[in-house]
C-alpha cells in the first residue's frame, strides 16, 4: 500500500511541475503588447490622414489649374461639339456631324470664357462665366483691334472643390517667375478671362478695367493662388503661380 501511495504522489508531483512549465502571459506583458499596438495604430492613422490631406489638396490645386486652362481652351476652340443655345444671338450651335439645326455664321458669335475670384470673409468664391465676343475691328492707337469681350458675365457657375478645401488667398506676383523669387500683393477681387481668337489673357483687379499684354519685363508677371485644407494645427496649404506670359502654372509648396 505504501508503494502504491508513493507512485501516486510521484505522478501528482510530475503533473504540478508540468503545469508550472506551461504558463500564460502576465498582466504586465499583455499591457506592454497592447501599448505597442496602440502606438503603431496611432502612427498609421496619422500617416494616412497626412497622406489624405496632401492628396486632396494636390487634386484640388490641379482642379483649379485645369479650370483656368479649360476656360482658355473653350475660348480658342469654341464650345466643341456640344449642342448649346447661343443666348446672345438666338442661333443654335450643334455638333459637327451634320445633325440638328445648322449654325448661322452671321449671328453665332465667339465667346470669352473666364473665372472670377471674389473674397467672401476669409475665403474666395470662384465662379466660371462667359461673355460674348465682338469681332468687329476698330482703330485704337497703333492699329486695328477687336472690340473684344462685351456684355455682362453669363452663366456664373461656382467652381466645385472638395468640401474640405478652400481658396484662402489670391494675389498678384511680381518678380522672377522661374525661381519664384518675388513679392505678392493680396487681392480681394480678381477676374481672369481669355479673348478669341488666340486665347490671350486679360485680368481685372478690384473692378478696374481689364489689362492685357503682359511681357514679364516689369511689374506683374503672374498670379498666385493658395488653397487650404483643414483648420488650425491640422491644416495644410498648397499654392500655385500662374504665369501671365507663358499661361502655365506650377505648384508651390506652402505648408503641411
Amino acid at each position: 500500500m505504501w508503494e502504491i501511495s508513493a507512485q501516486k504522489r510521484g505522478k501528482v508531483m510530475k503533473g504540478r511541475l508540468g503545469l508550472a512549465a506551461v504558463r500564460g502571459f502576465t498582466l504586465v506583458e499583455l499591457l506592454v503588447v497592447i501599448t505597442i499596438v496602440a502606438i503603431l495604430s496611432v502612427l498609421a492613422v496619422n500617416g494616412y490622414m497626412t497622406y489624405r490631406r496632401t492628396a486632396l489638396l494636390s487634386l484640388a490645386t490641379d482642379d483649379v489649374i485645369s479650370q483656368i486652362e479649360l476656360a482658355r481652351q473653350k475660348t480658342v476652340f469654341g464650345i466643341g461639339f456640344e449642342e448649346e443655345e447661343d443666348a446672345g444671338a438666338g442661333a443654335r450651335l450643334v455638333g459637327g456631324d451634320g445633325t440638328g439645326d445648322s449654325v448661322d455664321s452671321g449671328t453665332a458669335s465667339a465667346r470669352c470664357y473666364g473665372i472670377s475670384f471674389q473674397k467672401e470673409g476669409d475665403v474666395f468664391a470662384a465662379k466660371t462665366f462667359w461673355q460674348m465676343f465682338n469681332g468687329k475691328k476698330v482703330w485704337k492707337g497703333a492699329g486695328f483691334v477687336y472690340e473684344g469681350c462685351t456684355g455682362v458675365q453669363q452663366d456664373l457657375t461656382p467652381m466645385v472643390l472638395d468640401g474640405a478645401v478652400k481658396i484662402t488667398n489670391v494675389g498678384s506676383f511680381e518678380g522672377n517667375f522661374e525661381d519664384y523669387d518675388g513679392s505678392t500683393t493680396d487681392l480681394s477681387e480678381l477676374v481672369i478671362r481669355f479673348v478669341p481668337p488666340k486665347g490671350e489673357i486679360e485680368i481685372s483687379i478690384g473692378g478696374a478695367a481689364f489689362a492685357s499684354n503682359f511681357d514679364g519685363s516689369s511689374g506683374m508677371s503672374g498670379l498666385k493662388f493658395v488653397l487650404q485644407i483643414g483648420e488650425g494645427a491640422q491644416s495644410a496649404e498648397r499654392g500655385f503661380i500662374y504665369n501671365l506670359v507663358s499661361l502655365k502654372a506650377k505648384h508651390v509648396q506652402e505648408s503641411s
